[in-house]
């Protein structure tokens, strides 16, 4: 999901090691990713409070078991209390609404269009942050929104959860600025942290009113999901640790190779001709923000 890695570029500590950081990157998609299609087995089943809440405790105790191999429970020191609850709150409402589009579309063609988020970010900074851009990241956006069409295929037939993926990626985007202003003081692990409580006490809510029994099985997917979660967001954090934001920022994208591999293999989904060129838009408008954006001038 949308659950896209959020680990802040700053977020920097160890000794450089390229290869290990792209690996654990690679690693900690493809699990984020096994995540996604765990959350579509439990929620064509099961109401959405349910899901999040049990994803959400596991997900929590996760974090805390692995916070000693992150430094300890001084990572989930706070010091920008709005910024990191700003942080936590746009995730979380990712975090909700995500898995009601996983319900109707294919695997693969959610993931792809919430890869949309650098696009959103390239929009929003010049207003919110006054961040200057410059033309070629503009050609880069058109192209990505034109990825984005291919996609969804306007006027064709076109299911209106398209644009829950598309809302998730605005999400993401406005997390990432917010991030941006907030990476020099706040730790990764503190803002998941704190994003799980919140899930949980929405889930809490809104579970009660549909619960439904379930399964051992089912038991297991959800726990499943709050793992994979949860150790992804890990992975992806000590990758930073090992490798610059500009060598990984591209390697994000191997999500959506994974995506289409579980969608494949769980359900027989395989995106279109149309869809995969528009994800191979996508990804180059991607790559193109992240290469303009180092190179100005």
């Amino acid at each position: 999901m949308v659950g896209r890695p959020y680990t802040s570029p700053s977020f920097q500590a160890g000794r450089q090691m390229p290869l290990l950081g792209a690996v654990l990157l690679v690693v900690g998609a493809g699990l984020l990713t096994a995540n996604d299609a765990l959350i579509k087995i439990a929620i064509n089943s099961h109401a959405l409070g349910q899901v999040i809440l049990i994803r959400s405790v596991f997900s929590m105790l996760t974090v805390l078991v692995c916070l000693p191999l992150l430094g300890g429970w001084q990572n989930l020191r706070i010091n920008s209390g709005r910024g990191v609850t700003l942080c936590a709150g746009l995730l979380v409402v990712s975090v909700l609404v995500f898995p009601i589009s996983m319900r109707y579309l294919p695997l693969a063609d959610a993931i792809i269009l919430a890869y949309t988020s650098p696009l959103w970010v390239i929009i929003l900074a010049p207003v919110l942050i006054r961040e200057r851009t410059w033309w070629p990241q503009w050609l880069a956006v058109a192209l990505g929104f034109f990825g984005a069409c291919l996609v969804v295929k306007p006027g064709f037939g076109m299911h209106w959860a398209v644009t829950l993926p598309l809302f998730v990626a605005l999400l993401v985007g406005l997390r990432d600025i917010v991030t941006r202003r907030i990476a020099a003081t706040e730790n990764p692990i503190a803002i998941l942290a704190l994003a799980n409580l919140m899930a949980m006490l929405i889930a809490a809510v809104l579970a009660p009113f549909n619960w439904q029994p379930m399964l051992p099985s089912m038991w297991g997917v959800l726990a499943g999901t709050g793992v994979l979660f949860a150790v992804s967001q890990v992975i992806i954090v000590m990758a930073f640790r090992y490798a610059e934001a500009a060598v990984l920022s591209t390697l994000k994208y191997s999500a959506i190779l994974f995506a289409v591999l579980y969608g494949y293999g769980l359900w027989g989904d395989l995106p279109d001709l149309l869809a995969l060129v528009g994800a191979v838009c996508i990804i180059l408008s991607g790559i193109a923000i992240i290469r303009f954006r180092r190179t100005p001038g």
